[in-house]
């Protein structure tokens, strides 16, 4: 009988990623949600264009809906850049959301109809396969008993996004609290529940050695000495995974995470793509990163090593300065990068304290993953960027 993965976030770049290669190693997927809306399952699609999926029968269209995300959180904007100009048909552009109804692009204010029609399941275009839905709910410190107790692994991704929004103090309480309520919820279930769970793994961030620690490696044994917000929350959010009580904990403190869809590598290329790419403030901030594969692996190995505990940096094992990632990018696609760098002061008026992000840098060690006997597949900039680009 597979073993059942009970993820948090798995609707993320990261959990659609990790989803995948569950799935294509035989686990069985389950997804923590706020909300079901009637839905008791997601069906993993083959990679197919969306247009082909939907085969127009009436029983098809009673029983599917495409989406990459849940019901709750589908939005499709600017309808006009979701049609092939020279089909017109619907086409996915970037990763964004889309639903179709009979072959045609719905807008947001067709969800609410289509999901009272009681539609079955909500296809993700990767495996054939299913992913059961159980609900949660922090703020009642809620989670459907099932999902505890049919888990043998808890992968815990949930998170409101860092750089998503500006910092306000009502986002600033939205990320501490999306992560620490979040996690408490989870390490009170799985010690006092009784369950067959064999180990909790939890992302965590590089955010815990400080927004700016220069050219000094940073390593998981090493006590932090920052004091900016980011900081504050991956202290307060590791507090709440290490209270988990006999079970394997493993928490993974992620680097800045490189994709083809979606991300930071998104946001960088975007401006190299337009010819005015340029590197940031002094240049020479380190970026600790890593390929959204290497990342994933990482955690599949946390759930199959049982000599894996405590808290492990995933980074790849070459940082590289904020100048030289703009450089490679920019040979990579082969763009010109402007000889002047984004000035400090110009990045705060825009971004204000989440500038901070972005002018500073960590350089995190890979040392302690890798004598696990974890091989990255994606050690140098330039082979990730080969591969995503």
């Amino acid at each position: 009988m597979a073993k059942n993965i009970l993820i948090t976030g798995g609707t993320g770049l990261v959990g659609q990623h990790l989803t995948a290669k569950l799935l294509a190693r035989g686990y069985a997927v389950s997804y923590l949600t706020r909300n079901r809306n009637g839905i008791g399952s997601l069906e993993y699609k083959t990679d197919t264009p969306l247009n082909e999926i939907v085969d127009g029968t009436e029983q098809a269209l009673n029983t599917k809906a495409l989406g990459k995300r849940l019901a709750q959180d589908l939005t499709v904007t600017n309808i006009d850049h979701f049609l092939d100009p020279q089909t017109g048909l619907p086409t996915q552009i970037e990763n964004h959301e889309v639903l179709l109804n009979k072959g045609h692009l719905i807008t947001p204010y067709d969800i609410e109809s289509i999901l009272e029609s009681k539609i079955s399941y909500i296809p993700i275009l990767k495996e054939n396969a299913y992913i059961k839905l159980y609900e949660w709910d922090i703020a009642k410190s809620y989670i459907e008993e099932e999902a505890i107790k049919n888990a043998d692994y808890i992968i815990h991704l949930a998170g409101a996004g860092v750089a998503d929004e500006s910092w306000t103090a009502t986002r600033k309480k939205e990320i501490l609290e999306s992560r620490t309520l979040s996690t408490k919820l989870l390490a009170e279930k799985i010690n006092t529940s009784q369950h067959q769970i064999k180990a909790f793994v939890s992302a965590s961030a590089i955010g815990y050695y400080g927004l700016d620690t220069g050219n000094e490696w940073q390593y998981e044994a090493m006590e932090s000495n920052g004091k900016d917000f980011l900081t504050s929350v991956v202290k307060a959010w590791e507090n709440e995974i290490f209270k988990v009580g006999k079970t394997r904990t493993v928490a993974i403190r992620i680097g800045v995470v490189l994709s083809e869809s979606g991300g930071a590598l998104e946001k960088m290329a975007q401006p190299i793509r337009l010819y005015v790419g340029a590197a940031l403030g002094s240049g020479h901030q380190y970026i600790s990163w890593i390929h959204i594969d290497d990342l994933c692996e990482i955690f599949i190995k946390a759930i199959e090593d049982s000599n894996m505990s405590g808290i492990y940096n995933a980074a790849a094992p070459q940082p590289i300065t904020n100048e030289g990632l703009t450089k490679a990018i920019g040979k990579a696609l082969d763009k010109p990068i402007l000889p002047i760098n984004v000035p400090a002061f110009a990045l705060k008026l825009m971004l204000g304290e989440m500038a901070a992000i972005v002018l500073g840098g960590n350089r995190v060690s890979a040392e302690k993953i890798e004598k696990t006997g974890f091989k990255f597949q994606f050690r140098e900039i330039k082979e990730a960027l080969k591969d995503l680009l």
